[in-house]
């Protein structure tokens, strides 16, 4: 189950992070995704596995589809990947 939360920690759901569910869904993503935090538009991606740049890719084309380009790619609380 995908997780989001706002800037002060609150668990939410909003259209623009249900559709971006969604997208991970379709590329069945969901199992591979531990948390999905959208931080001052910087959509922050904690991964159950380590990505491969395929599926990294998926995460930061669906962002970009919202209209958003910030993304940071975490696993095992190290960051991995960030785009700008």
């Amino acid at each position: 189950m995908l997780v989001f939360r706002n800037d002060q920690g609150v668990k939410y759901i909003d259209e623009r992070m249900a559709l971006l569910t969604q997208m991970v869904f379709y590329h069945v993503l969901d199992g591979k995704i531990e948390e999905l935090q959208d931080y001052k538009g910087c959509l922050i991606v904690v991964w159950k596995e380590y990505p491969d740049t395929t599926e990294m890719k998926i995460i930061i084309l669906a962002w970009n589809f919202l209209c958003e380009y910030s993304t940071e790619h975490h696993f095992e609380n190290k960051l991995i990947h960030e785009t700008n």
